[in-house]
């Protein structure tokens, strides 16, 4: 009889550790393995554009208000790991990614202006300024090369 009570406990220790572990859909996968102990900079993004009263919950829960982003609906703050699902279950919230440092990647470039035909004919595009910018807000796979790489590092 012991051995069937032992049983009997597995599926609800799978299901309460699975719910410990289940990823916030506000919250980016790489906020989830963040150390709850440490401070992160993230970018919130709320229904609408943030209020004080916005920026005073997160001040409330030991974060800072780093830079506003109005084109995104928006702040920069640096909180609290461990904050995070407190403040992702905001109904006011609607998503927080980490703010990574954004650089250029050439390794799509020649290819899609198609340089090599350029330096061919001695063109070196000398006074010519072209800026590719890609924010990553949409889907869009418009940069992707013959095989479907875009660049981006495998996760």
């Amino acid at each position: 009889m012991k051995l069937f009570k032992t049983y009997k406990t597995i599926p609800a220790l799978l299901l309460a550790s699975t719910l410990v572990f289940a990823q916030h859909p506000k919250i980016a996968k790489d906020l989830e393995r963040a150390d709850p102990s440490s401070m992160v900079d993230v970018i919130i993004q709320f229904k609408h554009p943030p209020t004080e009263a916005h920026h005073q919950k997160i001040r409330s829960r030991g974060g800072v208000h780093k830079k506003s982003l109005d084109l995104v609906n928006g702040s920069l703050y640096s909180v609290p790991a461990g904050k995070l699902k407190e403040l992702a279950d905001d109904p006011d919230v609607v998503r927080m990614s980490r703010d990574h440092e954004v650089r250029g990647m050439l390794n799509q470039t020649a290819p899609a202006v198609t340089v090599d035909i350029a330096f061919q004919y001695g063109w070196t595009g000398a006074g010519v300024g072209i800026a590719i910018l890609d924010s990553g807000a949409s889907d869009s796979h418009d940069l992707n090369d013959n095989n479907g790489n875009n660049g981006t590092a495998k996760r």
